[in-house]
């Protein structure tokens, strides 16, 4: 019987399957009869994930799709399980040692919504069905009793012991974005406002309660899992973009009860969607993701990332896809092989110096049936099995960023999106200099570490003010990046950093990704660049490859979206 857990290795949350360290690199499709499963097999990847749903809606109130897929309780007393051991048996058919973890979609079928209006939100996006509300007691309760059921299926069949673990994903996009688009608000989250905040009935505790009530939701099923699966498999979820979703109708602003949660061992978002039509830029995270390895979890990225291959999903699903629906850029293909090539070298750099994992997400399948793209990613696979069980891992900035999810409730408006964290993160990824990103929560157990901290203030809180007080007793140069006030030019970043003693690796503008023993640049523009080690070190090419050799700086001429990444060894002798 398979087990697995999430554990310190060589100083990272790493993925251990029978005591064993796994690289944390997956693959995942929507579509399975488009599937790349045996390619992603051949290359030596073990790991992978499938999309099962409990319910028949669309899984996005965003565009005019319906559901992709058949639920497992779309018929009411007629569970149909033979969707997930289809999904299952695909994978095992073209990779039979495969470990998985699935995705399971919890969110309700059609007739349970309709039997229960009064457990769903006041309204349905543009005028569409009412949708379950994530405060109902209800439905929390009767999803467990789903979930007793599947799990009890998934016990009885033959592949059980190929399941490594269990990804919970629910609400609008699966990701527990609000599935109103307002904050899953009815009558079940005012009632339940009612009974846990009965001192403070205002406005912003409100809409701070429904992310808080979201997390919760998330943080009771994933203990009837772990219950039901005798706590022997790892548990994650999608949620905590604070950074990448700055309004509070998201529901996504109580990341710091999660990081907390003991049932959850891992977290996932999308590589940053904010300048996808900009590969150039870089895309950072949506998330603290130093907050989340702080708190002993492992975090995924999830790299839906276009390629050439990329098709429409209306070619790809017709049944499911009106003819003018996903076709915004966003939704197109990449122009040619070397662009796809860089895309890929530039979520792998990112994945690597991070220290964290990823899933290769073909949203509608056969995005990456190429033997050059499969090639590319044979090669991180090999990269990312060789650190695991090398090198220590060791983070080397000296600045943190802070920002506050208590913020976003301080505005009324549920449409309004915050700008701060947006300039920010761009500014502090294009300043040469190493930023770690943290949820404000933990500012207390970690500040000491850093010579200098920023604040990401979309709206002021005492908590911000605490901590900055903090700063100016000890000390501790600190930055603000506030609403309305703040750019993404990373100049006054760089010189605030270089003023007080920070090494800056690159001061171009380009993107660089920086641990102990890996460094990268993405450059922004075409030209030559180049990357300033704080001391001599040996510095091995890992991609494009090319000859070790000894020195504090590296030269590079790279065309604008390329990607070089090194290894660092230890000083020079």
């Amino acid at each position: 019987m398979l087990s697995s857990a999430i554990r310190d290795h060589h100083g990272l949350p790493t993925l251990f399957v029978n005591g064993r360290p796994v690289p944390a690199m997956a693959y995942i499709t929507y579509v399975d009869r488009s599937a790349c499963y045996r390619s992603f097999g051949e290359a030596g990847y073990r790991l992978f994930s499938c999309s099962v749903c409990f319910g028949d809606r669309p899984i996005n109130a965003l565009n005019r799709a319906t559901a992709m897929r058949h639920g497992i309780f779309e018929v009411k007393d007629e569970p149909h399980y033979e969707y997930f051991d289809d999904a299952i048996t695909r994978i095992l058919d073209a990779v039979p040692d495969a470990l998985i973890f699935p995705r399971v979609n919890v969110s309700p079928p059609a007739w349970w919504e309709e039997e229960h209006p009064d457990e769903c939100n006041d309204h349905g996006f543009k005028g569409g069905p009412r949708r379950f509300c994530v405060s109902s007691r209800v439905w929390r309760e009767d999803t467990k009793e789903f979930l007793r059921k599947f799990f009890e299926h998934v016990e009885s069949t033959p592949f059980r012991d190929h399941i490594i673990g269990w990804q919970i994903a629910g609400g609008n996009t699966e990701e527990w974005l609000s599935t109103d688009l307002a904050g899953c608000q009815g009558p079940a989250s005012r009632a339940a406002f009612a009974l846990a905040s009965p001192h403070d009935q205002t406005a912003e505790a409100y809409r701070h309660f429904l992310s808080v009530s979201n997390a919760e939701a998330v943080m009771e099923l994933a203990h009837t899992i772990k219950e039901l699966t005798d706590h022997r498999l790892v548990v994650g979820t999608f949620y905590g973009y604070l950074l990448e979703c700055p309004f509070w109708a998201s529901i996504h602003h109580a990341l710091s009860r999660i990081l907390r949660c003991p049932d959850i061992d891992f977290l996932c978002s999308p590589a940053s969607y904010s300048a996808r039509l900009k590969p150039e830029l870089g895309w950072p995270t949506m998330t603290t993701t130093d907050s989340i390895r702080h708190h002993g979890k492992l975090y995924f990225f999830e790299f839906d990332t276009r390629t050439h291959l990329t098709g429409l999903f209306r070619d790809a699903l017709p049944e499911a896809c009106p003819p003018d629906a996903y076709t915004e850029p966003i939704w197109q293909p990449l122009p040619d092989e070397k662009a796809t090539l860089n895309a890929l070298r530039m979520n792998f750099a990112q994945q690597i110096t991070l220290g964290v994992g990823s899933w290769w997400f073909d949203m509608w399948g056969g995005w990456f049936e190429s033997p050059v793209i499969m090639a590319e990613l044979k090669s991180y696979l090999i990269e990312l099995q060789q650190f695991i069980n090398i090198f220590v891992y060791s983070g080397v900035a000296e600045c943190a960023a802070f920002v506050d999810e208590r913020s976003y409730a301080c505005f009324e408006d549920p449409t309004h999106r915050a700008t701060a964290p947006y300039m920010a993160r761009m500014a502090l990824l294009h300043s040469g200099v190493p930023w770690d990103l943290y949820e404000i929560s933990d500012f207390n157990e970690v500040a000491d570490r850093y010579r200098v901290v920023g604040f990401i203030v979309p709206a002021p809180t005492e908590n911000v003010r605490v901590a900055q007080s903090w700063c100016g007793k000890h000390g501790v140069p600190h930055l603000e990046f506030v609403e309305g006030e703040c750019s993404d030019d990373p100049c006054a970043v760089r010189e605030f950093c270089v003023s007080h003693g920070i090494h800056c690796y690159n001061d171009e503008g380009h993107a660089v990704y920086v641990s102990r023993n890996l460094i990268a640049l993405h450059a922004k523009t075409t030209g030559t660049q180049l990357l300033r080690l704080p001391r001599r070190q040996r510095i091995t090419p890992l991609f494009p490859t090319a000859p070790s050799f000894e020195a504090n700086e590296i030269p590079l001429q790279l065309n604008r979206g390329e990607t070089a990444v090194f290894r660092l060894d230890e000083e020079a002798m």
